[in-house]
Parts: structure tokens; C-alpha cells; sequence
């Protein structure tokens, strides 16, 4: 493997790294080679100079305008440099390009390769032009009134669009290689793994990289062990291709072939199918028809039965950690309903009715980025105006003049300009609430908080909460995502022991692969709309090594979006969980309910007054006021929790009874924990 080189891929249309088969190779021993055909700019051919387009056509093309500037994966049309030469290898000028481009008389013909002797220009009757005089006015854009049509000789660039992946870079760059291709050719044949791991499976059902790498590996594997704490987010779709690239034998005696998606989802999942109901009126009798017209159909939330018996019963074992006995701490799960202040449920108002009557007039559905401007307010009332940006989709309700002036604008339509709200001098409820609850916590009881915050970008919610919490006088940072993951929890340690009371951070940037013990108190200032990322990062601090209480707090304003939000979410937990092993009285109904899976469309409902939903979703998950623990706390002083953690194997230490092996067929080795 010695003289075989990774290359670097610059087709600048977007940078990927290949390896390259030993039949296709070219070698560069000379570093000075190297710095040769390096890119200092991607937009620009190293060799000629000029615009590197996506096609040739491209350049040449007046409505699609600089197309270089957008991204394409690498093909044999942009692998190499597509820029015209003139015969003698010079570039064309930008200037000539325009004129080409918008000059009707003007003609390209190609030549095969660089020739000195070969003329620019070539006339009506293709003769060599050679009058210098014409040739300098031709290249400014004049063309002789006796030539009807000028052909422009030209011929291609040619250029690689690659550059060697270079050694000497300060961190000694390693070269890439695809881990599971290069096993899959060197050990064609063999199962080279004896037992493939693989944790937070769910990751690797879809049809992405990960998943294919993933397929590779359970390819050379003799067994497979997938570990996931959401095998589902509650469609049969997810495990559609987790079963192909684990059990494909069983899917092929099931009678489905690797393109059958539909009809599986038919067989274990639900579809919603769409129908237009029209009324026609008849020109014999006057009679109105009723004509139903299909408009597809999507998947919706919705598992059958059927999947678990004829897929998972003998290769999925559901276990939680009260089942494997290990002592754990106390888990309790916490709301904290406020009530909004008046000036802010007034603003809510006035953009919960604007948002509704665009929906209504345009006959538009509000996707989920509104909501989240409606959710949002609550938590700092100063947002930017919200415009619709499709305008081609309101055209129909628009005049014509409004549609052009609002098209060439390019803001979109204006459907609120959200009221603000001078928050410089005042703190709103909520952040009244949090301090109260962060005075308990850490001031009272010495406890760590963790602060989960949806909207840490934009719409600069963190910033304000940090603000809010500094000015109270604890020590508090924000953890973002520009610390790198393998980084993150070595980051968290390092500010425990600097003495940061609160971190605030996204839920997404700490939901998989972390531990933070240090921690105990996991508060939900707003929530994601995944139920997914909320049940992963909920119990980030609840692991076997804690000895303190855990608590999580959900906040939010009541009869508000937030409060449907909170509802929505617990309701979407319950029936996730069904799947698991965590079964409740309404398992069979969660399993087989035909409600989409799309929170931010049930929001939307909501709001219409639609669907209602009820508090009984938040007390199913055992989710108790925020007032029962206060109370208790009033009573009894905290009970700590004194957890000796052994360093020993854990199968030594979890005892496992009345356990029945099931003789299964070679190949079936495979478990969902």
C-alpha cells in the first residue's frame, strides 16, 4: 500500500476527498509539483485563470447567471477545467465572454487541441479574419458590417481540478481513507469482525454515509450487537433499511425486494392518502357531479404490531436501567407553568391572529419556522419582521403589480411585524421564575444547573438568559457548537471545576455520547420539536455514577403556543416509548395511531382551535408541578445519595434470572438494547 496516494478532490464545486485505485494513479513525489496545481482560489482555475463554471454551457448563459458559485459533486464534466482558450492557449477575456454571450452573430467552434496557426475569428463563410483592425474592433465588440456571422475558435482548458493532499500541513495531516470500502476489497469474502458494536444504531437506519459505512461493517461481521435507546421515532420507515442491512434474509423470505419501501410501509406503517373533493356542475341537466381526485399520499406516526412478532421478538431485548440492577438515583420530572405578562400575551396575540389570517387568506399552512417566531417571542419579544418568502405560491391571491413589485424586492410577503417589547429595565416572568428556581437549586441546596435552550442562534434567546442569570450575580457560560464534540465533555469538566454554577447550551449539541454528572439539575427554558433530541438530552446527568437527585424542568407560559408544545412533545414521548419495552395503558392505541408525526403541523391545528389537547398527556409521564416539590422541600431537608462506585466489569455485577436462551438461525445473532 506504500506507493499508492490519496488525492484531495478541488473541483471546487465542492471539495470531497477520494481514493484513488492503483489503475488510475498519479504520482507526486516533488512537493514544488504539488504547490504547482494548489488552489489558492476555488472559484478560479489555477491554469488559466478563469471562472470555473459548473457545465460549459454555463458560462455562456445569461439566466442562470455565475454559476461557479454554487456547489455539485464531482463528475467526469467537472473533474477537469471547462474554461475556452483561444487556438494559441491564451484565455478569453471576460469581456469577449459577455460579448459572445449576448452578441446573437457571434458563433463558437471548437478546436481538437492548441494551435498557434490557427486564426481567432473565422467569417460568414469561415475564412480566416485577419485585418488587425477588424480583430481589435471584434474584440471590443464592434463586428464588420460585411460579416454576417463571426465563428470564434476556441478550444477547452483541460485542467485537472484536483491538488495533492498535502503531508506538511502543522498537524501532519493523516490520509483518508473509507474504512469500510477498504475492508470490503481487502477482505472480499471473509467476515473479518467477529463482533460489530454499534452504538446509537438509530443514526445509521437511513439512506446516508453513516449508513453505508454502517452496512459495510454488519457485511464483514460474523455478530451484531446494536445498542439505541430510540430504535424509532414511531414511523415503520425507520427500521426499513436497518432490517436490510442486518437481516436481509428475512426480509427476502418476508417476500420484499431492497426497492419494496411502499409496500412495507403499507404492511407495518400507515399512509394518509390525499383526496380533493370537486363539484362539477352537467350542461344536460343541470344536475351538480361530485368528482374525487387523488393527491397522494405521505407516511404518517403509526407502527403495527405485526412488525415486532415478525421482526424484532427474537432479536430485540428491551432493557432499562432499573432492569439491570444497578443503583440509581432518584428521577423527577418537574413543570413550571407561569403566567405571561400582559404586554407580551398581547404581542402573542396580535402575531398568533396575523399569522392565522395569512394562513386563512392565502389558504397557506404555516410551516414550522413561524411557529418557532411565535414560540420564540415569548422568550425575547425582539424579532425581526416574519415574511413569507414563496411568493410564487400566493400568486394566485396577489395582483400582478404586487407580485412584481414583491418578486424584485426579494423579501417576501410581510405577514407581522412583531411588537417589541423594552426589556432593558424589566425581566418577564419567566426569567423571574428561572431566577426563583436557580436560587433553590444552587444557592439553597448547592446543586449544578444545565440549561437546555432551543433558540441559542438567531433568535439570541441565550444571550438574553445569560445576561439575566450574570446580572444575578452566579457564575453561568454558554457550551456552542464551535467546541469540537470529542472536546465537549473534557469542557464541561473543566468549567465544574472553575466553578461555573449554570451552563447553558442547545440540546442537540449535548443529546448523544455525554455524561455531565456534574450537573444534576436539567432545566428546559424551550424545547425542540424531535422528541428524539429531547429524550436523549433529558438524562444527560441521570447515570450510574450520580449520587445526587436528578431533576428536570420543563418551563413554560400556560395558554400559550409553549403550553401546546410541552403537551404535544409528552404526548409524542408516550408513544415512542411503546416500541421500547415502556409500555402504558394506551400502548396498543400509540402504536396504531394515525396522527402524523409532524409536531410543528399538530401546533399549527392547535392554534386553529382543530385538535385540543389535554394535561393528562404531561401527568401520564409522571411530569408533577414544580409546586410539589417546593412543599416537600419546605418539610424535609434533601436526602443525599452516598453511591460507592466499583470499578469492576458490569456483567459481574448485574445478575440477570429467569433469562430463556431461544434457539435462533445462524446469521439471527443481532440485539436492540
Amino acid at each position: 500500500m506504500n506507493h499508492i496516494k490519496y488525492f484531495k478532490t478541488k473541483s471546487i464545486l465542492k471539495p470531497i476527498k477520494i481514493l484513488l485505485n492503483s489503475k488510475n494513479i498519479e504520482v507526486l513525489n516533488d512537493m514544488t509539483q504539488i504547490q504547482k496545481i494548489s488552489f489558492s482560489n476555488p472559484l478560479v482555475c489555477p491554469q488559466c485563470g478563469q471562472k470555473i463554471y459548473s457545465t460549459f454551457n454555463a458560462r455562456f448563459d445569461l439566466e442562470k447567471g455565475p454559476r461557479y458559485k454554487k456547489f455539485s459533486t464531482r463528475s467526469s464534466g467537472n473533474s477537469v477545467c471547462n474554461a475556452p482558450l483561444h487556438p494559441d492557449g491564451k484565455p478569453f477575456s471576460e469581456r469577449l465572454t459577455k460579448i459572445i454571450t449576448r452578441t446573437e452573430r457571434m458563433k463558437l467552434k471548437e478546436i481538437k487541441e492548441i494551435d498557434e496557426q490557427v486564426s481567432y475569428f473565422l467569417d460568414q463563410n469561415k475564412r480566416p479574419i485577419t485585418d488587425e483592425k477588424e480583430i481589435k474592433n471584434i474584440m471590443k465588440g464592434i463586428l464588420p458590417r460585411r460579416i454576417s456571422v463571426v465563428y470564434v475558435n476556441y478550444t477547452h482548458c483541460n485542467h485537472s481540478l484536483w491538488a495533492a493532499d498535502s503531508r506538511e500541513d502543522k498537524n501532519d495531516k493523516m490520509r483518508d481513507v473509507n474504512v469500510g470500502k477498504h475492508l470490503k476489497r481487502k477482505f472480499k469474502g471473509s467476515k473479518l469482525i467477529n463482533v460489530l458494536i454499534a452504538d446509537e444504531c438509530h443514526i445509521y437506519s437511513k439512506q446516508s454515509n453513516q449508513g453505508y459505512l454502517y452496512h459495510l461493517l454488519a457485511e464483514q461481521s460474523d455478530k451484531i450487537l446494536n445498542l439505541s435507546a430510540t430504535i424509532t421515532g414511531g414511523k415503520a420507515s425507520d427500521l426499513y433499511y436497518m432490517f436490510w442491512r442486518t437481516i436481509p434474509y428475512k426480509m427476502k423470505r418476508m417476500g420484499y425486494e431492497y426497492d419494496d419501501y411502499v409496500k412495507f410501509v403499507e404492511n407495518y406503517g400507515r399512509y394518509e392518502k390525499k383526496f380533493q373533493i370537486k363539484e362539477e356542475q352537467s350542461s344536460s341537466n343541470k344536475s351538480g357531479t361530485v368528482k374525487r381526485i387523488y393527491r397522494g399520499k405521505k407516511e404518517i406516526a403509526g407502527i403495527s404490531p405485526k412488525l415486532y412478532t415478525n421482526f424484532l421478538s427474537n432479536i430485540m431485548v428491551s432493557r432499562k436501567l432499573e432492569d439491570m440492577d444497578i443503583p440509581m438515583v432518584k428521577l423527577n420530572t418537574f413543570r413550571e407553568e407561569i403566567k405571561p405578562d400582559e404586554d407580551l400575551m398581547q404581542g402573542y396575540d396580535s402575531i398568533k391572529e396575523d399569522l392565522l389570517d395569512f394562513g386563512k387568506d392565502f389558504k397557506v399552512n404555516i410551516g414550522g419556522a413561524f411557529l418557532h417566531g411565535l414560540l420564540s417571542y415569548l422568550d425575547n419579544p425582539n424579532q425581526e419582521p416574519i415574511y413569507f418568502k414563496d411568493i410564487d405560491k400566493l400568486r394566485k391571491n396577489l395582483l400582478p403589480k404586487e407580485y412584481e413589485r414583491l418578486k424584485s424586492e426579494g423579501k417576501g410577503y410581510l405577514i407581522t411585524t412583531p411588537p417589541r417589547i423594552d426589556l432593558s429595565t424589566r425581566l418577564l416572568n419567566k426569567e423571574k421564575m428561572l431566577l426563583k428556581t436557580i436560587e433553590r437549586e444552587v444557592k439553597q441546596e448547592g446543586r449544578k444547573m444545565l440549561i437546555y435552550d432551543r433558540y441559542s442562534g438567531s433568535k439570541a434567546v441565550s444571550d438574553r438568559i445569560e445576561k439575566v442569570i450574570k446580572d444575578a450575580g452566579y457564575k453561568v457560560i454558554q457550551l456552542k457548537s464551535k467546541i469540537p464534540t470529542v472536546k465537549r465533555e473534557e469542557w464541561i469538566e473543566k468549567k465544574h471545576q472553575e466553578g461555573y454554577d449554570i451552563i447553558i447550551t442547545n440540546p442537540k449539541i449535548v443529546q448523544t455520547g455525554l455524561d455531565i454528572v456534574q450537573y444534576p439539575t436539567i432545566y428546559f427554558y424551550n424545547y425542540d420539536f424531535d422528541v428524539k433530541i429531547i429524550r436523549q438530552a433529558e438524562k444527560r446527568a441521570w447515570r450510574p455514577n450520580q449520587n445526587k437527585e436528578c431533576r428536570i424542568y420543563y418551563s413554560y407560559y400556560e395558554d400559550t403556543i409553549q403550553e401546546k408544545a410541552i403537551q404535544l412533545i409528552a404526548k409524542k414521548k408516550s408513544a415512542s416509548l411503546a416500541l421500547e419495552g415502556v409500555f402504558n395503558e394506551d400502548m396498543l392505541s400509540s402504536m396504531g395511531s394515525s396522527e402524523s408525526t409532524s409536531i410543528s403541523k399538530q401546533l399549527y391545528d392547535a392554534l386553529k382551535g382543530k385538535i385540543s389537547l389535554k394535561e393528562d398527556h404531561l401527568k401520564e409521564l409522571n411530569i408533577k408541578s414544580s409546586n410539589e416539590l417546593i412543599n416537600n422541600l419546605e418539610k424535609t431537608e434533601e436526602k443525599q445519595y452516598n453511591i460507592e462506585v466499583v470499578e469492576t466489569d458490569i456483567i459481574d455485577k448485574v445478575k440477570f434470572d429467569n433469562i430463556i436462551v431461544q434457539e435462533i438461525e445462524i446469521g439471527e445473532q443481532l440485539s436492540f438494547l
